[in-house]
């Protein structure tokens, strides 16, 4: 538990709700103080977050992607406020991509009052790691066996080059994120894009640049089986030693192949942490970090595919297994992170029923009819399908010490299934299974 002699504040961007509740929740826990800066847009989903008993709303600006200068003189008003209040710039953990980029994109006029994770004196905001192209080359330059081939694709000179020296198929995706996410938007929630010919890579690539898009070509990696593509979380302190890490199994992506992973197994790969200190140790890291790892089916050889300095989505379902990478970020900030001599993992025992994380309204969003109504059709086959992964298992937002924002949740799932199910019945099952865990 934190000192309640500690006095400064985390800033914690809200924009993706998941991710913001994880975070949030990591540091209440620990009753380590923070205040928020939100921001809203029309069409938005529902903010579940604002139900738990974490949730603060002690600031708002303006969405960056609908007013980027608004919201920039607003977020200075706020950096002055806090300036004056505490007498230094206060740590910024964002939320998502958008959050990052904005931080990183205004960083010559907020690093006078907002510090981000990543650098080894937290004094600038790393923009050359959340550059995807720039990332790999820096790692590429020490590690090219970790690496897969990866070019910029900037300006439509650069494509005619990439067509003559590229050898399919390919992956194209953002090597930056933009406020709108507009990647995403545009190819129905995909993160990136397989390419088989050069017909397809021209018209992706000239989309993408006519859009205002910077874009990475990558070898594609191949693989079978979902225990080769792992996502690695850690901690590495200011000596750029891991003192934390966990690895994820992605059970279900939606949309396959490049969307999101709504469930989640927590996992442990051992061969992993040599790799991930190396690269973690090559960009010169401090702070949580994420790495996107991926078995070579043909080599058997790891690949790192890319690389996320933000939160990620599930951190709350990692910090209810001791896992809080948020706490150590605070305690490193402020100067109190002890030296580890071990590296915490997950345990044997742990490991021997691995917990296994569903997001239930997000897939039920990301289903065919038929899925819906084979999987979702009463409560016996929703609990059957979760039931059907093994392991133990926790639900997103739903948690039996702050459970408002899952029932409000579980209350939106209900009402899309238009379920005879009862939200008491829900609830009362799902507590019954997870106090018997």
């Amino acid at each position: 538990m934190i000192s309640s002699q500690e006095k400064l504040p985390v800033i914690v961007m809200r924009s993706n709700d998941l991710s913001f509740l994880g975070i949030i929740r990591s540091l209440g826990r620990e009753k380590i103080p923070f205040r928020s800066i939100v921001f809203t847009w029309k069409n938005a989903n529902t903010w579940f977050s604002e139900k738990s008993k974490y949730f603060k709303k002690n600031y708002r600006i303006p969405n960056p992607q609908e007013n980027n200068e608004t919201a920039l003189v607003e977020m200075v008003k706020i950096g002055q406020l806090l300036l004056k209040e505490f007498n230094q710039p206060l740590l910024i953990i964002p939320s998502s991509d958008t959050n990052l980029m904005f931080l990183i994109n205004n960083e010559n006029t907020l690093n006078k009052f907002f510090v981000l994770n990543g650098c080894k004196k937290f004094k600038t905001y790393r923009a050359d790691i959340a550059d995807k192209f720039y990332c790999s080359s820096l790692v590429a330059k020490k590690y090219p066996e970790l690496c897969p081939k990866t070019f910029k694709c900037e300006s439509n000179i650069e494509i005619d080059l990439l067509i003559k020296k590229t050898l399919y198929p390919l992956i194209v995706k953002p090597s930056v994120k933009d406020y709108a996410q507009s990647f995403y938007a545009k190819h129905n929630g995909m993160k990136a894009l397989t390419v088989t010919n050069e017909s397809e890579l021209k018209k992706i690539l000239s989309d993408g640049l006519e859009a205002g898009s910077k874009l990475i070509v990558q070898e594609k990696i191949t693989f079978d089986r979902p225990e080769d593509e792992i996502p690695f979380y850690a901690y590495v302190d200011k000596n750029s030693k891991i003192i934390m890490a966990a690895t994820g199994i992605k059970r279900l992506i939606q949309p396959h192949p490049y969307g999101t992973a709504n469930v989640l197994e927590l996992s442990w790969h051992q061969e992993l942490l040599e790799l991930a200190q190396k690269i973690v140790e090559a960009i010169s890291w401090r702070g949580l970090i994420m790495i996107e790892f991926i078995k070579e089916k043909n080599t058997n050889q790891w690949k790192m595919i890319e690389i996320n300095t933000r939160p990620w989505l599930f951190c709350d379902f990692y910090s209810r297994y001791n896992f809080n990478f948020i706490k150590l970020l605070y305690l490193d900030w402020t100067n109190n992170l002890a030296d580890y001599e071990k590296v915490q993992l997950p345990s044997d025992g742990l490991m021997k029923k691995p917990p296994v994380h569903f997001g239930l309204l997000a897939i039920y969003n990301n289903m065919s009819t038929k899925e819906k109504k084979h999987i979702f059709n009463d409560l016996n086959s929703i609990m059957k399908y979760i039931e059907s992964f093994g392991g133990t298992f926790s639900l997103t937002y739903y948690e039996l010490d702050d459970v408002q924002p899952g029932v409000e949740n579980l209350k939106a799932l209900l009402k899309k299934i238009n379920s005879h199910t009862s939200i008491d019945s829900l609830i009362n099952t799902l507590n019954d299974k997870l106090t018997k865990l």
